[in-house]
């Protein structure tokens, strides 16, 4: 798991940060059930694939200026 929280690879706190993780991505899909459950009673279901394609352009627009430089870049980045 030391590839997804590389910076804790020395503290040893890389398990608490990935169980976090994993915690907060089923508290955020069991708000989403709820959202999106009520939302297609509201809306039907070709508004709400609307939506999601909205969530998701945004979702890559906010994280293109955070993309992972290449190894070949910086070395001592990718040495796992």
């Amino acid at each position: 798991w030391n590839i997804y929280c590389p910076s804790l690879r020395e503290t040893g706190m890389t398990s608490f940060a990935t169980g976090f993780l994993n915690f907060l991505s089923y508290i955020a899909a069991a708000v989403a059930n709820a959202v999106f459950g009520n939302a297609v009673a509201q809306i039907g279901w070709s508004r709400l694939i609307l939506v999601w394609l909205g969530i998701m352009t945004f979702g890559v627009m906010v994280s293109l200026p955070f993309r992972k430089k290449n190894c070949d870049d910086v070395q001592e980045d990718c040495d796992l």
